[in-house]
């Protein structure tokens, strides 16, 4: 599957802040918001992976889902969190992100730090209930 070249040019316009072109892009394609590239990545997920706080938050705004999954069926809030995104992890919960969710495999939050050997980040998440 490749990426449709509209997807890059909202990920380039919402990670160098170049917010009315953002806002024109997603103006004339609201799809823009749910479109996944080759990875199956919304780009609200792809910068979430890149720490992108205020990227994030921007698409959040306009309507972007933070519960969204990769192709792999792996939530952008596992990725923050494998990462060791702290504050972006906060944002997500404070925003209403699945502490719930499952990964393709099954897996919740703690099990899948696990998996990745993540003990603290897994330790961390379980002060959120997971």
């Amino acid at each position: 599957m490749s990426t449709e070249p509209l997807w890059y040019e909202l990920r380039n316009a919402v990670y160098s802040r170049e917010y009315e072109l953002a806002e024109r892009l997603l103006s004339a394609a609201p799809y823009l918001l749910t479109l996944g590239n080759s990875l199956g990545e919304t780009v609200l997920h792809f910068l979430a992976v890149e720490n992108d706080l205020e990227g994030v938050s921007w698409l959040h705004a306009r309507g972007a889902a933070i519960d969204t999954k990769s192709e792999f069926g792996t939530p952008a809030i596992f990725e923050v969190a494998q990462l060791g995104y702290k504050e972006l992890l906060a944002w997500f919960i404070q925003h209403g992100a699945d502490l719930h969710a499952v990964d393709a495999n099954g897996n919740g939050l703690a099990a899948h730090l696990e998996e990745y050997e993540q003990p603290e980040m897994r330790d961390h998440v379980r002060q959120y209930g997971v």
